[in-house]
């Protein structure tokens, strides 16, 4: 008698979860790192353990956070086997240009989508060659899509700086309790560490939740 095949269900997705088809299975898939488990994992327990397991950084993240990550997802175009299939190294390389600088300078998430596209496929059409403003109409630029690549390029940043200050044989924290304009104090957390044998400070953190990771 042929086993049951598991079926997705919309309450995955606060565990990080979508999937993908393969034959006549759906296959659980991670939008974190596109990890593919197989139809036998298809439960809320093992779902939620990978997360907790693999993930243990992104445990305390709401629904929003995983809709946007599955957003980009579906964005990235994957093909039946996980892997990406149509966007180039480049046009990637612009979708976080592009979300930095609206990042540095702290404007609104939609304009990028809607000033600076039509801007740059314009350019492209004068500048090049007839049909290169289409690789440029391949680029996302909506106001989801910017968010998620400024909070990817965040947690690469507080990623690679962690990774610096546990090399580091020694470091140290300032502690400094601040005042937003809404008259609400937080805590601000500075890091002092060695780095290319040469001493470097950073910003680390807004609150005690974030130093934790780094104890």
């Amino acid at each position: 008698m042929a086993k049951a095949k598991r079926k997705y269900i919309d309450t995955f997705l606060d565990y990080g979860f979508t999937f993908i088809e393969r034959g006549d299975e759906q296959l659980p898939q991670c939008v974190i790192y596109f990890k593919t488990l197989s139809n036998a994992s298809m439960n809320a327990y093992q779902l939620k353990q990978h997360l907790s397991n693999t993930h243990p950084q992104f445990t305390d993240k709401n629904r929003s956070f995983f809709e946007m990550k599955a957003f980009s997802f579906k964005i990235m175009k994957l093909d039946s086997t996980g892997k990406f299939q149509t966007h180039s190294n480049a046009v990637v390389a612009v979708f976080y240009a592009v979300s930095f600088q609206v990042a540095k300078t702290k404007k609104p998430h939609n304009i990028p989508e809607k000033l600076i596209k039509p801007y740059l496929v314009e350019c492209a059409g004068i500048l090049f060659c007839e049909g290169e403003n289409s690789k440029v109409e391949q680029v996302s630029l909506c106001n989801v899509t910017v968010k998620s690549r400024i909070a990817d390029t965040a947690y690469d940043i507080k990623s690679q700086l962690i990774e610096n200050i546990k090399a580091s044989p020694v470091f140290g924290i300032l502690l400094v309790e601040s005042v937003d304009s809404a008259n609400f104090s937080q805590l601000m957390v500075f890091v002092r560490y060695i780095h290319n044998k040469t001493i470097e400070e950073d910003f680390f953190a807004t609150h005690w939740k974030q130093l934790q990771r780094l104890c």
